[in-house]
């Protein structure tokens, strides 16, 4: 078989188990990406491709709905930022593998953490501190986020931290909160 026909193979969730488990095996990495991908991949095959040298296969075990709570914690303190940032966005993630991301080097990460559903209030509290205002942005945007997080930010350095915070949850804030954050985006207009 040719690397075409056996990633065709790999991705199709018809294929068998046992040639799955071969094809995580394969030499040619598109291939073992392609099972990595795969919803019916085996768990066997899924714990030895979030071993594997391309980040691109790993990234995609990451991503894939059956990696285990358990992997996905190991996987979460991967070198790579992307198989990281894909550990956070997996809709499976538990909410202290989140927290843990939440300090991450990786302004990425932090971000993709900031979007789960699954990230915890005291979580989104850490993050409405973070150093890149895109973050801040997104923790203002978060359903989790509680409202003295919420009337933190309505003093945030940066304007559009404050803008999407009248525009996104305006309605949320205290009137005292939100009449300090109209006037002080209406001077800065």
């Amino acid at each position: 078989m040719n690397v075409e026909e056996k990633k065709k193979i790999a991705e199709d969730i018809n294929t068998s188990d046992e040639m799955l488990e071969t094809l995580s095996k394969d030499a040619d990495s598109k291939v073992r990406w392609m099972v990595s991908r795969n919803t019916k991949a085996p768990l066997s095959a899924l714990k030895r491709l979030m071993k594997d040298p391309a980040y691109v296969v790993r990234w995609s075990v990451a991503e894939n709905p059956n990696t285990t709570t358990p992997m996905l914690e190991l996987m979460s303190k991967d070198a790579n930022d992307w198989v990281r940032v894909y550990v956070a966005f997996n809709k499976n993630t538990p909410s202290h593998i989140l927290d843990n991301l939440s300090t991450d080097k990786s302004a990425v990460v932090r971000f993709a953490v900031a979007t789960h559903s699954r990230t915890l209030s005291s979580t989104l509290e850490r993050l409405s501190k973070d150093k890149e205002a895109y973050i801040r942005y997104t923790v203002v945007k978060h359903p989790n986020t509680s409202m003295p997080v919420l009337e933190t930010l309505t003093k945030d350095e940066d304007i559009w931290v404050r803008l999407c915070l009248l525009s996104k949850r305006g309605s949320d804030l205290s009137e005292d909160a939100l009449e300090a954050l109209v006037k002080d985006n209406l001077r800065l207009v």
